[in-house]
């Protein structure tokens, strides 16, 4: 009996599983190649293409409007019309303070160009200035060693030890010269000659003309010195 019973309810849930597989059937299709479409609809906001923004050039009360949104236009239509706050008198009360301030702006470029042309020939001054002033010391400079070298000119011409050395140069060229065959084209007698040339003129003093022509040039230089320290001042 207990085989029976497990046999009828086998049976039973083969038979249900059966019924409940064919009352739904399955989708098929054939495979094959393309390509798949994902789509979706809604709602959503149109946007324009292009926009522009519209105003009047001067300020006012909007008098009439003559389009509405939605509104098709075409170039040349009067989309609104405005009237000025202003009357003639305040109209002309800001165009003379326009003017005023053209006016204001045009003298406070003059007077930047002026500054500007002032800095400029004072800047070219301070450099002339400083030009000078270089050249002053450079001419006191100068002034110095003429003042020295004039101080030397109330001597001889040379020093003593210049003197000495000059005399022993002469007495060596004058002993060649002795013991040459006295020639007086010959490179001893130009040696001794030369030699005792600068003897004497080392042991001589200057003439009155090379001591003019120094006090002249010191002269020269001072004069110098005080035009360009006149022109500094």
């Amino acid at each position: 009996m207990a085989a029976a019973a497990g046999g009828f309810y086998y049976y039973c849930q083969t038979t249900t599983t059966a019924i409940t597989a064919s009352a739904t059937p399955l989708q098929t299709a054939t495979v094959k190649r393309g390509s798949l479409v994902i789509s979706a609809s809604g709602t959503g906001s149109v946007i324009s293409e292009s926009e522009a923004q519209l105003g009047f050039e001067y300020s006012g009360v909007l008098a009439q409007l003559n389009a509405a949104i939605g509104d098709q236009v075409t170039q040349g239509n009067v989309l609104a019309i405005s009237t000025p706050v202003d009357d003639a008198t305040t109209l002309q009360s800001k165009l003379t303070s326009a003017k005023l301030a053209v006016l204001q702006a045009q003298q406070n470029l003059d007077d930047l160009n002026s500054i500007t042309a002032i800095a400029v020939s004072l800047a070219q001054l301070q450099s002339d200035l400083a030009s000078k002033q270089v050249s002053v010391y450079d001419t006191q400079s100068t002034l110095t060693d003429l003042v020295n070298e004039r101080a030397t000119m109330n001597y001889k011409s040379c020093d003593s030890d210049t003197i000495e050395s000059k005399l022993e140069s002469y007495q060596t060229a004058l002993d060649h010269w002795n013991r040459s065959a006295h020639l007086t084209n010959s490179v001893e007698y130009q040696q001794m000659v030369a030699a005792l040339n600068n003897y004497n003129w080392c042991n001589s003093k200057y003439s009155q003309e090379e001591l003019d022509a120094a006090d002249a040039e010191i002269a020269s230089t001072k004069a110098s010195i005080s035009l360009l320290q006149l022109q500094i001042v």
